[in-house]
């Protein structure tokens, strides 16, 4: 049984489509991830400065 030469073509076709769909998911995830941890470094930054600002110099 002899495939044709298209259905090949477009068999390679649909494995590039997904090989360049999950690297795009995949960077995309990435970039996502490390935007999240600066976010969240960010903000215990800022929440553990505003507890000392706050709460530890302030005259009770």
């Amino acid at each position: 049984m002899n495939t044709p030469w298209h259905a090949s073509v477009f068999q390679r076709l649909r494995d590039g489509i997904c090989f360049v769909l999950w690297l795009s998911l995949a960077l995309n995830c990435g970039t996502a991830a490390v935007y999240s941890v600066m976010f969240t470094y960010r903000w215990f930054q800022h929440a553990w400065e505003w507890a000392c600002d706050n709460w530890f110099n302030s005259p009770w």
